[in-house]
């Protein structure tokens, strides 16, 4: 079977159990396991889910993703990010174009807050 085959099977199949009310994340582990199911012979290939699963969560690659997003919304929930735009903007005064340079400014000073918070591991 090629690839565009097999590909359009299982977005075919997390269409479906989408649009019958099953949840995303129930679509996509079912298609997942359909597949299995399908391509590689039966319930040989559920130890391979099963390694994957372990090499998805001990790869901390993604990790800083969750940190960002809950940084953002402790900014926005303490007040912290308002309070920063606010300064930002009184001090910009009446500059044409205000509102890009006040986003390049608000971004950087997170993102140094960012970066200083981070640890780097030792090469």
């Amino acid at each position: 079977m090629a690839w565009y085959e097999s590909g359009g099977i299982l977005v075919g199949l997390i269409l479906f159990f989408m649009a019958i009310g099953v949840p995303v994340a129930v679509a996509f582990i079912a298609a997942n396991l359909i597949g299995i199911l399908v391509f590689a012979g039966g319930l040989d290939g559920l130890p391979q889910i099963i390694n994957n699963s372990t090499n998805l969560i001990t790869n901390f690659t993604f990790s800083p993703v969750p940190l960002f997003m809950f940084m953002g919304g402790l900014f926005f929930h303490t007040g912290l990010a308002i309070k920063v735009f606010d300064g930002l903007d009184k001090l910009m005064g009446r500059l044409p174009g205000r509102l890009c340079y006040l986003t390049i400014a608000g971004g950087t000073m997170f993102s140094t807050l960012a970066v200083h918070n981070t640890v780097v591991p030792p090469h």
